[in-house]
């Protein structure tokens, strides 16, 4: 017997419960080879050079699949075949899964196939009910309308047809199957780019090349016309299928740092270096597609949903993602390369909104395969995911220092943190000038990766907007990446650039001061013992969203609820809502909580008490603070229009906070607040943000735990801060 589990049935089915992740991280050398053990097969393509709809994250998302599979799934690299870009072709790839997987496995092996590349559609000659297309990955070979070649006859794409015969082909059942592209809405928006081909004014059909591949495998496999279509109307043929977005929905590829990738792949592949223990699958693939929708609508208003289906058997309904269980020391890194104390790492489990907080004179506690410390990596310099550093010290271990794990013990925060601004080329001299002004704020050209751009309302961007968040054409405002408008930012029309600039500084402000906030998310490596909800005030008083420090409680997992499925956590707009945090420390901390609105307006919650602001924020060991606490707080929070995504971040330090809790007491007294109320949208929130960081550093001094810093570098130890993010959608 087997159980077909297909999307939407999974969806419902998910844990109600959101795993918080610790780093695991695998060292090859804990995989001996054994006579009888499976062999573990992978093929991955990643196609960036089509020839006129060019993607760029692509081949980051095969190098991101590879390293996983070697360093954390013990994949031998010699069994792990890549496909990029001129190779990818139709025969290349059919090729490949023929030689590679089908005719290489044996029964009880594990077979991973990932796809990154562009999605398509065909018309399907043998539609299933209410499914008149079939849908396709795009070999570098398949004409491109973005070009002008024609995809309104017959186009050599490899259709979902074929792919579910070639995995029927597979002789074992441990198969995954990972597609990272889309099927509709290709093109730009804004720097993100659809993993689609752009729409043709009509839909192609298969090739007769492509029908006649389809006819040889069933014949090889036995297979009439109808008992084909009566197995894919079932589900997928057998193992797991994971696509990047829904049917109708965009998977994007994004910019990150100084690189590019697929926001699934990055943030899948991160997940599951982090992953603690044997989670499974349907458990796994619900939080990675949180965090997926969370960070698509952190860049755009995009809305997409990874989605799952499988056909194995009952017993492995549990099993982990990849059939592979391993329990290995969490970690955020691994040394890929190693010369004597010089060594290359992989930073492959660190969150994409922190990764400008991984600068040089971060530490890592280098770890050998049993989870003993053998010493500490100062990282030197780093590239997108890619490190330099040198090994500070260490005690003998036996074999080669790569496949060692890295646990991040002080983050070096880069001085001087910049927003880029994206500004369309005959705007950038103009602009120059105002933003010379504005300390931190980078005006780059708009095709260049950026925070944030700063632009015209244009017809196309004004059919994007919601409803509420609509703008006249011509405008000047503030869009995210995808180039959805920040509600409230625009101005009057005609408004020169210059003047745009100047009347957005105060926006700019608080933009820098979110973005520096963020660099201290580290719930994966914190030390602290912490926890934060998120409560409805219902009369019921349960948490519907929560996240603790794993690593600080051992590696256990967390019992975290954030809805029924993988999506995000929806909240209507008039609910009234609570925030908690629980110190389990047996020392005192402090405690920071803001709010990051769809406005991107941020507001400071507590501390609220400005006579008194270092008292108010310390919470004792073994406290809880409720935030707003009726007969203290002189508010409640109430979710209000307009709809959007609201982020809501917790910090807890160990350290004293004066500097900070000094800036609070003075934005109290300008204002004049009276205790318990909130601060609101205040650019003072950016010398907030500034002196935490200050503060952090130096406790991270005073503990010794740092290094001497030859950047101006705040260093900030793990064993001082949790920082959390919370997010949910607020909706009608």
């Amino acid at each position: 017997m087997r159980v077909f589990l297909k999307r939407r049935q999974f969806l419902q089915l998910a844990g109600t419960a959101l795993t918080t992740l610790g780093l695991e991280s695998l060292r090859q050398q804990q995989f001996p080879a054994v006579a009888d053990s499976p062999r573990q097969l992978a093929l991955l393509v990643g196609i960036n050079r089509y020839p006129s709809s060019p993607l760029q994250g692509c081949v980051t998302d095969v190098e991101l699949q590879r390293s996983l599979l070697i360093h954390r799934f013990g994949f031998a690299p010699a069994d792990i075949k890549v496909l990029t870009d001129e190779a990818a072709t139709r025969e290349g790839i059919l090729s490949a899964f023929e030689t590679h997987l089908i005719q290489q496995a044996c029964p009880g092996d594990v077979v991973v196939f990932h796809y990154s590349g562009h999605g398509a559609k065909v018309i399907d000659p043998n539609p299933l009910p209410n499914q008149p297309l079939n849908s396709t990955l795009v070999p570098i070979d398949s004409p491109d309308p973005a070009g002008g070649q024609l995809r309104g006859e017959t186009v050599p794409d490899i259709t979902g047809q074929t792919l579910f015969l070639l995995m029927q082909a597979i002789p074992t059942d441990n198969v995954t199957v990972v597609l990272d592209s889309c099927y509709s809405g290709g093109g730009k928006r804004g720097s993100l780019t659809v993993r689609s081909l752009p729409n043709s004014p009509e839909i192609p059909h298969p090739s007769q090349l492509e029908l006649d591949y389809q006819e040889r495998w069933m014949t090889q496999l036995g297979l009439l016309p109808a008992t084909l279509a009566q197995q894919r109307q079932a589900g997928v043929a057998k193992g797991f299928v994971i696509t990047a977005a829904g049917p109708e929905q965009l998977a994007v590829d994004a910019s990150f740092d100084d690189f590019y990738a697929g926001a699934f792949t990055y943030l899948m592949t991160r997940y599951l270096w982090q992953q603690v223990g044997n989670e499974p699958v349907q458990q796994a693939i619900a939080n990675i597609g949180r965090s997926t929708q969370s960070l698509a609508m952190d860049l755009s208003r995009i809305i997409q949903e990874p989605e799952f289906e499988a056909n194995v058997s009952p017993d492995k309904m549990t099993a982990p993602l990849y059939f592979i269980g391993h329990q290995t020391p969490p970690a955020e890194a691994v040394i890929t390369q190693a010369q004597g104390n010089q060594v290359k790492v992989w930073l492959g489990g660190i969150d994409p909104r922190s990764l400008d907080a991984f600068g040089a004179d971060t530490l890592f506690t280098a770890l050998d395969p049993t989870g003993q410390t053998i010493g500490q990596v100062k990282l030197l310099s780093r590239q997108g995911l890619e490190g330099r550093g040198e090994l500070l010290s260490s005690r003998q271990v036996r074999g080669e220092q790569p496949g060692l794990f890295l646990q991040e013990t002080v983050r070096a925060i880069p001085a001087g943190i910049r927003l880029r601004i994206g500004i369309e080329a005959d705007w950038l001299a103009a602009a120059r000038s105002p933003f010379s002004q504005l300390a931190r704020l980078e005006p780059v050209a708009a095709d260049s990766p950026h925070d944030y751009y700063l632009g015209p309302m244009t017809s196309d961007r004004q059919q994007r907007q919601s409803g509420s968040n609509q703008a006249p054409v011509g405008v000047i405002g503030l869009f995210l990446p995808g180039e959805d408008l920040i509600p409230n930012s625009f101005g009057p029309v005609d408004e020169p650039v210059e003047a745009a600039i100047v009347r957005l500084a105060p926006k700019f402000k608080l933009l820098l001061a979110t973005h520096i906030l963020k660099l201290l998310l580290n719930a994966n490596a914190s030390r602290l013992n912490v926890v934060t909800s998120l409560r409805r005030v219902d009369g019921t008083g349960a948490a519907i969203a929560s996240a603790v420090t794993v690593r600080s409680r051992g590696g256990a997992e967390a019992e975290l609820t954030s809805g029924s499925n993988s999506e995000i956590l929806q909240i209507p707009v008039g609910a009234e809502i609570q925030f908690e945090v629980q110190n389990f420390e047996p020392r005192e901390l402090f405690i920071s909580l803001l709010v990051i609105t769809p406005e991107a307006d941020l507001l400071l919650l507590y501390p609220n008490t400005w006579s008194a602001p270092t008292e108010a924020a310390r919470v004792g060991a073994g406290d809880r603070l409720r935030i707003p606490e009726p007969g203290r707080d002189r508010f409640s929070l109430i979710v209000e229009a307009p709809t959007g995504m609201v982020e809501v971040l917790a910090i807890a330090s160990a350290a004293p906070l004066r500097n900070a809790l000094q800036v609070l007491s003075a934005l109290g007294t300008r204002r004049g607040l009276r205790d318990g109320e909130p601060a609101t949208s205040d650019p003072a929130l950016l010398d907030l943000a500034d002196n935490l960081l200050l503060d952090l550093h130096t406790s991270a001094g005073r503990r010794g735990t740092g290094t001497t810093t030859t950047n101006n570098a705040r260093q900030i130890d793990m064993q001082d801060l949790a920082a959390f993010s919370l997010m949910f959608f607020a909706h009608v």
